[in-house]
């Protein structure tokens, strides 16, 4: 489990069995803390949660044109810097 602000804009999370996209937008809010914007993968809808808020990071597949079955955002732990960056 992590806090929203220690995720990237593109990460997949889940919050309350529900699966969001975490957006590039953000906002300010009370005692020097944000807000973060997310999309629903299920619903479309946008909510905005706050920075102090806990979730668990999902991995998300997709198929290409030849059936192959790819990670669409790879982060390797081995490869961490510590920054949220991925090492290539």
């Amino acid at each position: 489990m992590k806090y929203i602000e220690e995720i990237e804009p593109g990460d997949i999370f889940i919050w309350k069995n529900h699966r969001y996209v975490l957006s590039t937008d953000y906002r300010p809010y009370k005692n020097g803390t944000t807000r973060h914007m997310s999309v629903s993968l299920d619903t479309g809808i946008c909510k905005w949660f706050q920075s102090s808020e806990m979730i668990t990071i999902l991995d998300l597949y997709y198929r290409d044109k030849d059936g192959n079955i790819l990670l669409v955002k790879e982060f390797d732990k081995y490869n961490y810097n510590g920054t949220n960056k991925i090492i290539i």
